[in-house]
């Protein structure tokens, strides 16, 4: 997949390759967002058990950016 990924609230936030995502969260995946969403990238990008997400958040070197969030920061940004 041709994104960087960010996990923010479970350690360091620092972006990662799909490659990079992929070995550390696999084993959290649940499915493909349910949500038509406007953005290609979040049609394809999995839910993840036990995090808020995927979100959209912007673009760097080129590639879009999927944020994930604990749900502790989740609730902290929201309010």
């Amino acid at each position: 997949m041709k994104a960087k990924f960010q996990v923010v609230g479970e350690g360091s936030a620092d972006l990662m390759s799909w490659d990079e995502f992929k070995a550390r969260f696999w084993l959290r995946f649940i499915s493909p967002p349910m949500v038509q969403s406007l953005r290609e990238v979040l049609k394809v990008a999995p839910r993840l058990r036990g995090l808020a997400g995927p979100f959209y958040n912007g673009e760097q070197d080129g590639l879009p950016v999927v944020r994930y969030e604990s749900w502790a920061v989740y609730e902290a940004l929201s309010n």
